[in-house]
Formats: structure tokens, C-alpha cells, sequence
């Protein structure tokens, strides 16, 4: 009977490896198919949360454009302003900001009437100037202005000494030429807020009235 025993001791063993070897298995494989799982949840994150997501928290809307129906006040006007006799020195649409470059150039034309305002235009390429204006005040009543927006005029006006007075005279220029064209409300309260909002970081505060 001893003898029967010894015999049974192996067959002990090797069941017991083989149970320890197929729950060894289990495990990895149960742990293989959590691990892929999280994965998954982890890719299903990104999508609704991802690169495109986090832009968006990092660059907020600040000021969203003025809508006219269902279009922005920008691609409104284009199509508004279209058909209208010329005004004043009866400059051409501009083609890929229509009346917009118009407004800005009148803007440009009432700001140099004012000497603190023209010397910033001495020596410049002042086609070049209203170009940028015209794409900075189609983008705030088009897309509106958003925080990098405001990063990137606060380096550009860093070295250019505008003076408080200075900025009121520009503003309240491209506020009256918006009156003149009869611009909607809330086109003349977003250009508004904008002005407000932008005069810390294109004023430098060193400078005088």
C-alpha cells in the first residue's frame, strides 16, 4: 500500500503545476483584456477630449462676433454693403474684405489728421498698415477675439509709444465711419467692448494723454 502511495505523489505534483500553470493563464489573459480595456476608454477620452479640445480651453472666446441672422456681422456687411453707391473717394471692394477695407482706409485717412496719431504712419508702408487693421476688424466681427489673439497685438504694439489719446482718436475715428455706413447695434457695441478691452495691452502704460 506504501508502495501505491509513492506512486500517487508525482501525479499530486504534476496536477498541482498543471492548475497553477492554467490559473496563471487566466490571470494574464483576464489582465491582458483589462489592460486592453482601459486602453480603449483612454482612446474614446481623447476623442471627445483630445489635442483639439485642450486648444480650445487654452485659447478662450473672449469676444464672440455680432451675428445678423444667421450670418457674422463680417460676411454680413460684404454682401450688404455690396451694391451701394461709392462714398467719399469712392474706393474700389476690396475682394477679399469688401467694404471692410473701405471703413479702414477712411479710418486711417481721419487718423492722420491728428499729428500723434501720424507719426506712427511716417516711414511705414501704410498699405501694408490698413491691410492688417482690415484683417484684425474682419477677424473680431467674424470670428471674434479669442486670448492668443490678444498675446499676439500685445507683442506686436510693445515698442510703439501709443499714447492713451492717440488710441481714443483711432477708435472713436473707426466708431463714427461706423455710423456713417449705419452699421447694426451690435456691431457698434462689439467694436466698442473690443476697444475697451484691447487699450491695456496696445497702450503703453508709460505713456501720456
Amino acid at each position: 500500500m506504501v508502495f501505491d502511495w509513492i506512486w500517487l505523489i508525482p501525479a499530486f505534483i504534476l496536477g498541482l503545476v498543471v492548475g497553477l500553470f492554467v490559473a496563471g493563464a487566466l490571470a494574464a489573459r483576464r489582465l491582458a483584456e483589462a489592460h486592453a480595456d482601459n486602453n480603449k476608454l483612454k482612446e474614446m477620452a481623447l476623442s471627445v477630449k483630445g489635442p483639439a479640445h485642450a486648444r480650445e480651453t487654452n485659447n478662450k472666446l473672449l469676444i464672440p462676433p455680432p451675428m445678423i441672422g444667421d450670418q457674422t456681422a463680417a460676411k454680413w456687411a460684404m454682401t450688404h454693403y455690396a451694391g451701394r453707391p461709392t462714398l467719399g473717394a469712392g474706393y474700389a471692394d476690396d475682394p477679399q474684405y469688401g467694404v471692410w477695407f473701405e471703413i479702414t482706409k477712411k479710418m486711417y485717412a481721419a487718423g492722420a489728421g491728428d499729428l500723434g496719431v501720424f507719426r506712427h504712419f511716417q516711414f511705414k508702408d501704410l498699405a501694408a498698415l490698413e491691410r492688417k487693421f482690415t484683417a484684425m476688424l474682419f477677424m473680431l466681427l467674424d470670428v471674434g477675439i479669442r486670448e492668443k489673439t490678444v498675446a499676439k497685438l500685445a507683442e506686436v504694439h510693445k515698442d510703439l509709444d501709443i499714447t492713451p489719446r492717440e488710441y481714443a482718436v483711432v477708435i472713436n475715428a473707426l466708431y463714427s465711419i461706423l455710423q456713417e455706413y449705419k452699421m447694426p447695434q451690435n456691431v457698434l457695441d462689439t467694436v466698442a467692448k473690443a476697444g475697451a478691452a484691447l487699450k491695456p495691452v496696445i497702450v503703453r502704460s508709460a505713456s501720456v494723454a
